[in-house]
């Protein structure tokens, strides 16, 4: 009957208006909830993260009243759209399983099918509210080319195609949800090993921001394992036979309302009932087999652990009195601190036999799981601001005991996207860390994480560090890079910060007019003249190098003749 269905042709669709409220979707890198309509800025991230295919795949973002929503599509439209479609059985066990979130504004309508596999046999798709009008799908139906007008604008609309379907789309002004619809078959009971396997591959797979909550309360005030249920027992015994994940049970901060608040313009309007406890950790107990400093856990939200600076943590997220939390064990760093983590990274670099190394192997290993902890902390990569994150002051601790693990890989990740200069990291000090890292590294393996630092960086403090490298700064904040053909490096590094030269706003005039003349100075008339200064020097004459830097580096018009 499956293989039959997969062949019809036909589309249902209709307004949508939830009872409660629309997905509150969070994505990285977007601050915040999406909003409904989704504004222009919000739409112009979205597209930026999706690319060419205009897509977001459900792993990259999260539906935070998933279960709320998901009610909804089943208790509210499954009976409908069973009696719209023709071939769909009542008999059918059928699911509507989250595939990806489309923002297209090319109009092609690919990514408005969910992937085919053995057990589905159609698409839904939610057009969510947008601000603007236009997004026509065509379909072939009943031997006849039929028109979907767009949904119209503030407004939502539910959609269901079979497989066979063939949708074409003019470009598309709203976020639209697609859904797999699935046959649900008889699944066996998996064995303890084969579920100790599928949680272990869960642990290495799963993305550092995400934790799974197990929201099933216990009796009494204690907590104690042994007050679980049979099946969390079950559940928690597998978790730590992995190996991978620890366990701990938390109570939630009790919420002290001492009457319903009442809205201020209308005194009849009640606000909407909080829940009783509030979305913060307030106690915890590890299982015994987890041994490690856990006191991060007293205050951390539930629906965004580690990461606690997310902004789409919510008051109102609905705790229970008490709840399972787990983790993978990678996450132990984000438990510790940076002063905790930093400290057993000093020791185990000191004698490694002897350090607590929180279950990692190796330092590599330790300072491979500390390194996105600053990547969460920092921020926004092309910032144009000095002014760096809170733990700047450990960022300059952590790269001088990075570059005593030679992990170069890792120094290139720490230079492109952490590094700053800040209030508590001056620029020398920073510079003389960058320079560091150049002699040890070689500039040829960090060029592309150099790129990343000064796209990063301030314009008059990028400049600075530049022209103290090539040894021409009126004030150096570094030695001069001395490394054979520098000149190469220095001079492309110069070229790659020359865009952002009419957009920046120096607060020394005289110095940043200065290093501009003495970088150009350098890269055009002193370098060239250095025994190592130029690769081509001993294999072009004079003329041919001039075309070739003219072809690589065309000259810019960075300085008004104001």
């Amino acid at each position: 009957m499956l293989s039959k269905i997969k062949r019809f042709s036909d589309v249902y669709h209709d307004t949508l208006s939830p009872r409660g409220e629309w997905p509150q979707i969070c994505i990285g890198g977007i601050c915040g909830l999406l909003s409904w309509p989704l504004p222009d800025h919000q739409a112009r991230h979205l597209l930026a993260l999706a690319g060419d295919n205009g897509v977001v795949p459900a792993d990259k973002l999260c539906i935070l009243n998933d279960a709320a929503w998901s009610k909804f599509l089943v208790r509210d439209q499954f009976e409908v759209l069973r009696n719209k479609i023709g071939g769909w059985s009542n008999a059918w066990h059928t699911r509507a399983v989250f595939s990806h979130l489309v923002v297209d504004d090319v109009g092609s309508a690919a990514a408005l099918q969910a992937p085919r596999s053995d057990n589905n046999f159609g698409s839904l798709l939610i057009e969510l509210p947008s601000a603007y009008g236009g997004g026509d799908l065509s379909y072939p139906h009943s031997a006849d080319q039929k028109r979907q007008k767009a949904v119209a604008p503030e407004a939502a609309r539910i959609t269901v195609t079979l497989f066979d379907t063939k949708l074409s789309s003019a470009p598309i002004t709203s976020v639209v949800l697609v859904y797999s619809l699935v046959i649900r078959r008889p699944v066996a009971r998996p064995t303890q090993e084969a579920a100790i396997a599928a949680l272990s591959r869960l642990a290495q797979a799963s993305p550092l921001e995400y934790i799974a909550c197990i929201q099933d309360e216990t009796l009494g005030n204690e907590l104690s394992f042994a007050a679980l249920d049979a099946i969390d027992t079950t559940l928690v015994d597998v978790l730590v036979a992995t190996g991978v994940f620890d366990v701990a049970l938390v109570s939630f901060q009790r919420r002290f309302l001492s009457e319903p608040q009442v809205d201020s313009m209308d005194s009849d309007v009640v606000s909407p009932t909080l829940p009783p406890f509030e979305n913060r950790v307030d106690r915890f107990v590890l299982h015994p087999a987890c041994a490690l400093h856990a006191d991060g856990l007293i205050g951390l939200n539930a629906d965004a652990f580690p990461a606690r600076h997310r902004m789409y943590h919510r008051d109102d997220y609905p705790c229970p009195a008490k709840a399972v939390l787990f983790w993978p064990k990678h996450c132990r760093v984000f438990l510790l601190g940076f002063n905790t983590v930093l400290s057993l990274l000093q020791a185990t670099v000191d004698d490694q036999t002897d350090a607590d190394m929180v279950g990692c192997a190796t330092a590599r290993d330790l300072v491979a799981l500390i390194l996105p902890l600053f990547e969460l902390h920092r921020q926004e990569r092309h910032t144009t601001t000095s002014k760096a994150t809170s733990d700047a002051r450990y960022a300059s601790i952590f790269g001088r005991l990075l570059l005593q693990i030679h992990a170069m890989d890792l120094v290139t990740r720490f230079v492109r996207d952490v590094i700053v200069v800040s209030s508590v990291t001056t620029i020398t000090d920073v510079a003389t860390y960058v320079h560091a890292c150049l002699l040890q590294c070689g500039w040829s393996v960090l060029q592309m994480a150099f790129s990343g630092l000064l796209a990063r960086w301030r314009v008059s403090d990028a400049m600075q560090l530049l022209s103290s490298l090539a040894g021409v700064a009126l004030d150096p904040v570094c030695p001069p890079l001395a490394q054979p053909f520098a000149r190469e490096f220095l001079k492309a590094s110069w070229h790659a910060l020359l865009p952002r030269l009419k957009s920046s706003e120096p607060t020394n005039t005289i110095e940043f007019a200065s290093n501009c003349i003495l970088l150009d100075w350098y890269v055009d008339e002193h370098a060239p003249n250095l025994p190592s200064g130029k690769w081509l020097s001993a294999r072009l004459p004079p003329a041919m190098i001039v075309a070739v830097d003219a072809f690589c580096y065309p000259r810019h018009r960075h300085i008004d003749a104001a």
